[in-house]
């Protein structure tokens, strides 16, 4: 993609005082457009862009033209850093932003948006969206300059005084760290008030069920009656025991994401294929024969293999399920997961390759699976009496 930018004189009209409109002409990939700086001045007083001495209002003139100027290579140059291609549709919607190159935090997380949309999953933006909504009741309005070591301070304590958690105010401030990491990178500020506020990382809730439970709930399920929307739940949560999958993965996963592998397995394997939904990473699931008795009756290449409720009816009718077969834990979906990687983990399925399956970008994440198994070993070891 090139631009150029130039500021030229009017020549097709002049006005009645005799004086010429100063605009900046942007050409991009060929195209031409013409942008009012909403300067005038007498032609004898207008060279390479620049207001004469002759004009008694040079100074201020020179810096609306110079203010245009900027704005638009700055724009090219966001652009560029970000190695994102944009025509002069994009270039057109920036420019006519009166708020871009502000400073503001608020505004500059509107700028990334468009970015952001094109490289993070559903779940992020809504990450983002939910910073931004607590932050502005603390502060309405505020610049990125702004954010220091007191500052930090003071949010955290706005926090604990809604009665938020701990893993709650990590996550508000994590949103906080990321938008100035970002607000780094594209060189609007140098320094990271982070350096000298450390977030800890909380676990949260990682109960899981034992090969035991599972079973449990794999003979209800096959056995027990029970309403079909309950049954339904069951079906893809038991799936994901199997595979690992997410709940977003399993609400998105559509008959083209499975097929055959049969080069070089036998007897033939059916393989997940498909992008994590919260990170984007390529994953490939092999399906054991426990998770292709869930599979419902093969359908359309765009057709969703299962029925996925919404997050909350899916946990309601977990909790009344777990309720029934008497398994006495605090059940949600995102346990399935949890299951899937220690039942995986104490079959002496390899650490790394856990984590492949489970799409993880650091081999610590898996671990934290290995050190609940540890746990639970040593639990149950000493229940041992002589």
């Amino acid at each position: 993609m090139s631009a150029t930018f130039k500021v030229k004189l009017r020549q097709d009209r002049s006005n009645a005082d005799g004086t010429r409109s100063v605009y900046l002409q942007v050409i991009i990939d060929r195209t031409i457009k013409k942008y009012p700086i909403g300067v005038n001045v007498l032609e004898k007083n207008f060279k390479d862009g620049i207001i004469s001495k002759g004009d008694a209002e040079h100074i201020r003139k020179n810096l609306l033209i110079d203010k245009a100027m900027n704005k638009a290579k700055k724009i090219k140059f966001d652009y560029d850093i970000k190695e994102i291609a944009f025509g002069l549709e994009e270039f057109d919607k920036q420019y006519n932003n009166d708020r871009y190159g502000s400073t503001s935090f608020y505004d500059f997380v509107t700028s990334q948006m468009p970015y952001l949309k094109a490289r993070l999953s559903v779940d992020t933006i809504k990450f983002y969206d939910k910073g931004v909504s607590k932050l502005k009741g603390f502060r309405a309005e505020f610049n990125l300059g702004e954010v220091n070591l007191a500052f930090l301070k003071e949010y955290e304590q706005y926090m604990i005084g809604l009665g938020n958690n701990k893993n709650t105010i990590n996550s508000s401030m994590s949103f906080v760290k990321r938008v100035l990491k970002q607000a780094i990178r594209a060189g609007i500020i140098d320094k990271d008030p982070f350096k000298n506020y450390p977030i800890e990382r909380i676990v949260g809730n990682r109960e899981f069920l034992t090969s035991e439970e599972l079973q449990v709930l794999v003979k209800h399920y096959s056995e027990e009656p029970m309403e079909d929307n309950k049954k339904n739940v069951l079906q893809y949560f038991l799936f994901c025991c199997y595979t690992g999958l997410r709940y977003g993965d399993i609400k998105n996963l559509r008959f083209k994401d499975i097929y055959e592998v049969n080069d070089g397995v036998n007897p033939p394997v059916s393989v997940i294929s498909i992008d994590m939904h919260k990170t984007g990473k390529p994953v490939r699931i092999p399906m054991l024969e426990d998770a292709l008795r869930l599979m419902p009756l093969p359908g359309l290449d765009q057709q969703k293999v299962f029925k996925v409720f919404a997050n909350q009816p899916t946990n309601r009718y977990l909790k009344e399920i777990m309720k029934k077969a008497k398994i006495e834990k605090e059940i949600s979906f995102h346990c399935a997961r949890h299951t899937f990687a220690t039942v995986a983990l104490s079959s002496g399925i390899r650490l790394d390759i856990v984590g492949e399956i489970l799409g993880h970008t650091d081999l610590k994440t898996t671990k934290i699976y290995a050190k609940y198994l540890d746990a639970t070993l040593i639990n149950e070891m000493r229940k041992f009496r002589v």
